[in-house]
């Protein structure tokens, strides 16, 4: 991720914002993105003048914060950071996003811990690399366990909310947090329509979602007696599917985007299950079984844009590959 070249999505806007601050001797604000990542990139700009060193020091702190949450929560750290790394390469180019999802699967630690003010200080962190991080703060209300019925009137009031107006309504009021919320809920509402026209959601990603869901409640009792951290992250999983509920109809930039900070809880969710598994041998065909996993999710994660991935460009390796960015 840190020695990759014209590799991952949006390469063309932030490498144009990380130069637009070349020759900038002041700080002066430049409303393209958020405030906090934009200081972020003024300062590595001013100092090293480099987008290659900035993308392997952005790819440290990334993976280091998120690391640092997975080894925290999950009892498999490594088959857990395997199993989110698969999750999150077809994100690599999202810079701010993945920022601040990051310090804000570190601000879980705090919620969990109780120690609320670092809890609000890093989702206000998190926020200022990227405002649909204020997402974070619903896992307040999540640090319990929430039983089967409270579990399935979310879903079906979820369910129902998606066919109505309110999605959209919701979104436009949200857009008002800030002027950079308020250009991407302009341009999101305006595309909106030509979305659902073009994309289909996937039948099978619902029923995947749905039957992890499943799993995951099933061994919930458990899991949780060893593990009471399991409930904080199936809550988040929880609301995962109910933003699948809510914006299938109508916004899917939230299904891919809102949705991301409680879709980051599956492959966590996805590493405690081996605990259950007390012979090593089931443990082993346990572990290949999310092996295979972790390889579809790669592939999967890719999917969307694969010639911006594949074959993989960077600055010591396929250097001469023309590719075509945007």
């Amino acid at each position: 991720m840190g020695l990759r070249w014209e590799t991952g999505t949006d390469w063309e806007p932030y490498y144009d914002h990380f130069n637009s601050f070349t020759n900038q001797k002041y700080w002066r604000e430049i409303n393209e993105m958020e405030i906090g990542y934009g200081f972020f990139v003024y300062l590595f700009n001013n100092f090293f003048g480099n987008y290659s060193i900035f993308l392997l020091v952005n790819a440290v702190i990334f993976y280091w914060l998120t690391f640092r949450a997975i080894r925290f929560f999950s009892p498999y750290s490594i088959l857990g950071f395997l199993l989110f790394y698969c999750f999150s390469i077809g994100l690599w180019g999202s810079n701010r996003q993945l920022l601040s999802l990051s310090i804000g699967l570190v601000s879980l630690e705090f919620l969990y811990k109780k120690k609320l003010i670092y809890y609000f200080v890093l989702v206000f962190i998190a926020y200022l690399f990227h405002s649909s991080s204020l997402l974070f703060l619903l896992f307040f209300f999540l640090n319990k366990e929430l039983s089967f019925k409270n579990i399935f009137i979310i879903l079906l009031v979820s369910f129902v909310i998606g066919y109505t107006g309110l999605p959209v309504k919701i979104f436009s009021l949200a857009g008002g947090i800030n002027e950079m919320a308020t250009n991407k809920a302009e341009i999101y509402l305006n595309q909106a329509n030509e979305n659902l026209e073009s994309v289909r959601l996937s039948l099978f990603g619902l029923l995947k979602r749905l039957f992890f869901l499943l799993i995951f409640l099933y061994n919930r009792d458990k899991i949780s007696k060893l593990f009471p951290k399991y409930n904080l992250l199936l809550n988040g999983y929880v609301l995962s599917l109910a933003f699948y509920f809510i914006f299938s109809q109508s916004l899917l930039v939230m299904i891919s985007r809102g949705s991301l900070y409680f879709n980051a809880m599956e492959p966590l969710l996805l590493s405690f299950q081996l605990v259950l598994l007390k012979d090593k041998k089931y443990r082993l065909i346990g572990f290949l079984i999310l092996l295979i996993f972790a390889f579809i999710s790669f592939k999967q994660s890719i999917s969307a844009y694969p010639e911006l991935f594949d074959p993989y460009k960077g600055i010591f390796y396929n250097e001469h590959f023309n590719r075509v960015v945007f």
